[in-house]
């Protein structure tokens, strides 16, 4: 869950946001790229603050995950075919428009996904008795991860002709949807019992447990140490 938002290029991008513009051929004078920057930076700050105090309860952890995911992926596919294009013919102005606004709706799609979530389940999912460890051993890997494709983009780009870097995230956003889809439960909402409960089962059924089958075991378990 901490590989995936760094490659999907969620941290990629807003490391080196100047560059890909550059790259996109979005970029300007310094005056123009600051005042993007500082846009990009401040829409991001706020589609997180979106994502924690609205999506991630209204629409539930798993649903948050995948609406953010295929945004980041539609969005990497965009930008990977709209540089190709305009590395060898030229793109339109509404094409270049459309590009900037991908980057956005990129960090929009990160933000109510693979940039909060893994906090939340990293909070809600290790037990009490190793909860220090569990965390701090997430964060760890959390931070080697950005820290290789912090280091790894510069070649990335270079080695995929650009446009080939934004394909490589598309399919870590892909290979994201699946992981989403077997292995990441719906947990909103759910106790710490119910919690236990859908990990309990085959690991394939776990990513599509309910909060419905969760309570409903929940009370037979309840249930059957009532008649006991």
């Amino acid at each position: 869950m901490y590989a995936l938002p760094q490659f999907s290029g969620g941290n990629s991008v807003t490391n080196y946001f100047v560059p890909i513009l550059k790259v996109a051929g979005l970029a300007g004078d310094s005056t123009r790229n600051l005042f993007l920057c500082g846009m990009y930076t401040v829409a991001k700050f706020g589609f997180s603050l979106l994502a924690s105090f609205l999506f991630i309860d209204a629409l539930g952890r798993r649903n948050s995950l995948l609406i953010g995911i295929v945004l980041q992926m539609a969005s990497d596919i965009y930008l990977a075919v709209y540089i190709k294009v305009q590395q060898d013919h030229g793109a339109s102005e509404g094409a270049s428009q459309a590009g900037l606004a991908a980057i956005f709706i990129h960090a929009f799609g990160y933000s109510i996904g693979l940039l909060t979530l893994p906090y939340v389940f990293g909070g809600e999912l290790w037990p009490n008795r190793i909860r220090s460890f569990g965390a701090a051993f997430s964060q760890t890997f959390h931070w080697l991860f950005h820290y290789a494709m912090t280091f790894a983009l510069p070649s990335l780009l270079a080695r995929a002709d650009n446009w080939g870097a934004f394909v490589f995230f598309a399919a870590w956003c892909a290979a994201g949807l699946l992981y989403v889809y077997l292995l990441v439960p719906e947990i909103a909402g759910l106790t710490t019992e119910q919690i236990d409960d859908i990990f309990s089962g085959p690991w394939v059924v776990s990513g599509r447990a309910s909060r419905a089958q969760a309570t409903e075991s929940i009370l037979e378990g309840q249930d059957i140490a009532y008649k006991q």
